[in-house]
C-alpha cells in the first residue's frame, strides 16, 4: 500500500506571474535569452505524504508539484528544498515561498517538485529520499528521471547534495543530463540514523564519486553570516566533479539609484513567512533575484538537458564574461573561482562571525575527514608579511593592462578595495579585471607562497 494520506489538486491558470510578487529596482526584469520566462503556466499541485521510518522520515511531508500546463508525458525534473524552518506551514503559504521558483521553471516546460519538513527532527534527507521515491507513483509518466535536476538553498543545500550522490550514482538518475545547484550553504547532513551504512557517502572518497558529467554550480553571498563557507570550500573541493563542469560564485551587494541589491543569506529569497525579522535584506523581486536565480537555472537546465554550449557558460563557466556581466554591466556580477578560499567572504573578513559553526553535530563531515573544516588558525592575507610589487602603468585608465614584475609565477591575485574589501580575483595577469575609478590594492600570491602588494589608482576613461 502507498504511505501517502492525501492527494489534493488545485490546478490553477492565471497569468504566469499573476500571482508573484511586486517588482522593485531599477534594473528591469529579463525579458529575452536565459532568465527570461517561458511560454507555460504551471498547474499546481499540493499533495502529503505520511511518515515513513523505513526511510528515516518522521514527518509528514507536504509537498507541491508544478508543471506546465498543456504539456503530457515524462518531463525533465528539479527538486528544489528550501531552507530549514519550512515546515507545519499551510498550503498557501508554502506555496508562496515556492511561487517564483516553481511558475518559472513551469514556464520553461519543466517539472519542479518541492517539500516541507523539519530540521530539528534531523531526517530531512529520509523525507528528501522518500519523496524523490514515492513521486515517480504519484505521479506516473510525468516525471523523466533520466533529466534531473536537485537544488538546495541554506539547510536544503546539505540536502542536495546529499541526495544528487544517492540518486545520481544509486539510481542512475539522469543519464540524460543531470545538474546539482547549492546555495547559502551545505554543511552535509546524511543519513542520520543510519550513520553506520552510509559513512561511505560523507567520506572524501565517496563525494569523489560523484558522476564527471554532473553540472555542479555552488553560490554563495559576500553578505552571509549565518553559514560558515568553510563547509561549502570542503565539499566543493571534494566533489568528483572536473573543473571544466564546476563553479563557485559569490554574490556581491550593490546600490542602484539608491536600491540596496542585498547579498545576504536570502539573496535569492522572495518571499519570507517572517517578513518582518527579514524585511531589510528581502527585497521580494528584483534583479538579483533574475540575474542570480533565474538565468543560472534556466542556463543549468539547457545545458545539462540540450547539451547547450552557451548555457553552460553562464552557469558553470570559468569567470566567463557570459556568466559574471549582469544586467548589461549595470548590477555586479558573481566573483567566479575553482579554488575558493574562505578569507573572500565578507562575513569572515570583518569578524562577524557565523551562525553555525562548522563543526556544528550534523555536518557529518567532520566526523571522517578532520581537515573538513580548514584551519581556524589560517591567518588572512592582511596580517601576512609581503613585499612591495613594481607595477605599470600607475595610475592607469579602467581598460588598461596591469603589468607586474614578480620574482616567481603568479599563483592568484586579488584587487582590495580601501574598505578592506575583496572585488576581484585573478589568476593570470591578463586577466585582471580593473574596477571603476579609485584607489586600490593589489595583493599577488606567488607559486614559491611569497606574498607581493601595490597600491594602484585606476582613472576614468577619457
Amino acid at each position: 500500500m502507498k504511505s501517502w494520506i492525501a492527494l489534493l489538486f488545485l490546478c490553477l491558470t492565471p497569468n504566469l506571474f499573476a500571482q508573484s510578487y511586486p517588482y522593485s529596482g531599477p534594473i528591469g526584469p529579463i525579458t529575452s535569452g536565459y532568465g527570461a520566462p517561458g511560454p507555460y503556466t504551471a498547474s499546481i499541485t499540493h499533495f502529503t505524504l505520511a511518515p515513513d521510518s523505513l526511510r528515516e522520515c518522521q514527518d509528514t511531508i507536504r509537498a507541491i508539484l508544478f508543471r506546465p500546463q498543456g504539456l503530457s508525458g515524462e518531463l525533465p525534473t528539479i527538486f528544489h528544498f528550501p531552507g530549514s524552518g519550512i515546515e507545519d506551514m499551510t498550503d498557501e503559504s508554502f506555496e508562496n515561498i515556492m511561487l517564483v521558483h516553481g511558475n518559472y521553471a513551469a514556464s520553461l516546460g519543466y517539472n519542479l517538485v518541492t517539500m516541507q519538513y523539519s530540521s530539528a527532527s534531523y531526517n530531512d534527507c529520509g523525507c528528501a529520499y522518500q519523496l524523490s521515491n514515492e513521486v515517480l507513483d504519484l505521479f506516473p509518466g510525468q516525471i523523466d528521471t533520466t533529466r534531473i535536476g536537485i537544488k538546495g538553498s541554506s539547510w536544503g543545500a546539505g540536502i542536495a547534495n546529499w541526495l544528487s550522490l544517492k540518486r545520481y550514482i544509486n539510481s542512475g538518475w539522469g543519464s540524460n543530463g543531470r545538474f546539482t545547484w547549492c546555495d547559502a550553504g551545505s554543511s552535509f547532513v546524511g543519513w542520520i540514523y543510519d550513520w553506520p551504512n552510509d559513512i561511505y557517502t560523507q567520506t572524501d572518497s565517496g563525494l569523489a564519486a560523484m558522476p564527471d558529467d554532473v553540472l555542479y554550480l555552488h553560490t554563495y553571498s559576500e553578505m552571509d553570516n549565518v553559514c560558515d563557507p568553510r563547509t561549502m570550500i570542503d565539499l566543493y573541493t571534494h566533489i568528483g566533479v572536473p573543473d571544466s563542469n564546476k563553479a563557485f560564485c559569490l554574490y556581491r551587494a550593490d546600490t542602484v539609484n539608491s536600491h540596496i541589491y542585498w547579498a545576504t543569506h536570502f539573496s535569492i529569497g522572495t518571499y519570507s513567512e517572517d517578513s518582518a525579522q527579514f524585511v531589510a535584506y528581502i527585497t521580494k523581486n528584483d534583479g538579483l533575484d533574475q540575474w542570480g536565480y533565474l538565468r543560472p537555472l534556466h542556463a543549468l537546465c539547457a545545458a545539462a538537458w540540450n547539451g547547450d554550449a552557451m548555457a553552460k557558460s553562464i552557469a558553470v563557466g570559468d569567470g566567463d564574461s557570459l556568466q559574471t556581466t549582469w544586467a548589461q554591466g549595470q548590477l555586479k556580477g558573481p566573483l567566479v573561482s575553482d579554488t575558493p578560499d574562505h578569507t573572500t567572504f565578507y562575513s569572515w573578513n570583518t569578524g562577524q562571525g557565523y551562525m553555525s559553526d562548522c563543526h556544528v553535530t550534523w555536518n557529518m563531515r567532520q566526523y571522517v575527514n578532520p581537515n573538513a573544516c580548514l584551519d581556524l588558525s589560517e591567518p588572512e592575507w592582511d596580517a601576512l608579511p609581503k613585499f612591495e610589487a613594481a607595477v605599470y602603468p600607475n595610475p592607469l585608465r579602467v581598460g588598461d593592462a596591469l603589468h607586474a614584475d614578480l620574482p616567481a609565477p603568479l599563483a592568484e591575485g586579488r584587487i582590495v578595495n580601501t574598505e578592506g574589501r575583496v572585488v576581484a580575483i585573478f589568476k593570470r595577469l591578463d586577466a585582471v579585471h580593473l574596477p571603476a575609478p579609485g584607489t586600490y590594492y593589489v595583493l599577488f600570491r606567488l607559486e614559491s607562497g611569497a606574498l607581493y602588494t601595490a597600491k594602484i589608482s585606476v582613472l576614468g576613461r577619457p
